[in-house]
Parts: structure tokens; C-alpha cells; sequence
């Protein structure tokens, strides 16, 4: 508890220093459960706060993102996990495209004898995005550089429509797993979300449903259903 609330309080001296110096937005997800790639990371729920900075017009932006299990601490404790990501971001053919390059930087501070060469990880990351395309695809490809010692691509797209003039988002993805921690390869993760967003006073409230379908090869159970409700401003 204490290293959660050393964390939350880092985010909050970098949100006033931010907030002075480059374009800030932050947000966070409560989710019944964190599934992540395939692998049930939690089954129990978990608050995930988000920091962004996006630096001025460079292309370049900061993401603090972390993930905290809110029961059961004596058995998913040990899974909180702390990342920092920096993106390029760049608009291509008269914004028809998106690409972003990066890397992330994975922390589980709560693992037992924590060192940096056992318990944190660096991943790559290239993501291309199709605007003008139906369904708005996207395609993306990890590499991770220590721990994961494997690569993982997904690709995705999601559609609005509206509901009595409330808008709705549709988004499924698909990943292909080759190796990452340890798992068998092929395809882990098939992921269902509809959600929708709504204005209360300053914040941005966005509850969804969500479904992950293990296609081949499944690690824990074949389906999870789950519920998310993100907060933003």
C-alpha cells in the first residue's frame, strides 16, 4: 500500500509540473478484472490511473500508466505494475495515416527481493493507423527486450454509431502471441468492447463491456467477460 501511495503521489507532483509546461490529460479505469495479451492478470478488481504529456508540437508525449488490485492484495498485490511510455506520434498523407513509435517500460515494484534486471522489462513498439479506412483499422507490433524475450502484433479497428443521438463505440482486436513470457505461440487474445461516453460536468465518464476470447492455444479459461469505467478530464 505504501509504494501505491508513493506512486500516486509522484503522478500528482508531475501533473503540477506538467500542467505548467506541456499539454496534460489524465484519466483513470476501474475494471473488474485486468486481463492483458491473453494472460488473466487479476480476477479480482483493479484501479488503473493514466498520465499524459504530450511535449508542446515535437510529436513526442509521456505516458504514466499503472494498474493496482483493489481486494485481494495478499494474492494479486504482488501483480501492480507501474509503466512509463514514450510515443512519437506522426501524421502521414494528409492525416490519412497515423503512425507511432516507442518504447514501454514495465515496473512490478511489489515482486519479492524487487531488482531492476528481474522485474522490469523495456518493449519496442511501431503502430500504423488507417483514418480514412471503414471500421478505422489499426495495426501494431511489440518486441520486448528482457523479461518477455518474445514479440506480439494485434490488429484492430472500432466504429461509432448512435443510439437515440447517444454515441456508442464498437472496437475488437486480435493478437498473435510468438513466445512472450513464456507462451506457446499463436493467436491469444480476440477482444469485444462497447462502450459509451458521457459529459458529467467536467469529466468525461465512459462505462463498457468487454469480452476476450482465447481463439487457440488458451492460458486460463477459453472466454472472460468484463466491465470497465473510465474517468477522464
Amino acid at each position: 500500500m505504501k509504494r501505491i501511495l508513493n506512486v500516486l503521489t509522484l503522478l500528482a507532483l508531475l501533473a503540477g509540473f506538467a500542467r505548467a509546461q506541456v499539454g496534460l490529460s489524465g484519466g483513470v479505469d476501474f475494471a473488474s478484472k485486468y486481463l492483458w495479451r491473453g494472460y488473466e492478470v487479476t480476477d479480482s478488481p483493479v484501479a488503473q490511473p493514466t498520465l499524459d504529456m504530450a511535449l508542446g508540437n515535437s510529436g513526442f508525449s509521456v505516458n504514466f500508466w499503472g494498474s493496482f488490485a483493489l481486494s485481494d492484495r495478499g494474492q494479486y498485490g504482488i501483480a501492480d505494475e507501474f509503466d512509463v511510455t514514450l510515443t512519437y506520434g506522426r501524421e502521414l498523407a494528409h492525416h490519412a495515416y497515423h503512425l507511432n513509435l516507442g518504447v514501454i517500460y514495465y515496473t512490478f515494484p511489489n515482486q519479492d527481493n524487487f531488482s531492476l534486471g528481474d522485474h522490469t522489462t523495456p518493449e519496442v513498439f511501431a503502430s500504423l493507423g488507417f483514418a480514412n479506412l471503414p471500421f478505422t483499422p489499426h495495426v501494431a507490433f511489440y518486441y520486448d527486450l528482457n523479461l518477455g524475450d518474445g514479440w506480439f502484433a494485434a490488429v484492430g479497428g472500432e466504429k461509432e454509431f448512435h443510439v437515440a443521438s447517444q454515441p456508442f463505440v464498437f472496437a475488437t482486436h486480435l493478437g498473435y502471441n510468438q513466445n512472450q513470457f513464456g507462451a506457446e505461440a499463436g493467436f491469444r487474445e480476440l477482444l469485444f468492447s462497447l462502450g459509451s461516453e458521457l459529459a458529467v460536468g467536467d469529466f468525461s465518464v465512459t462505462p463498457s463491456i468487454n469480452a476476450e476470447l482465447a481463439p487457440e492455444h488458451s492460458m486460463t479459461e477459453v472466454h472472460h467477460w468484463f466491465v470497465v469505467l473510465s474517468v477522464s478530464r
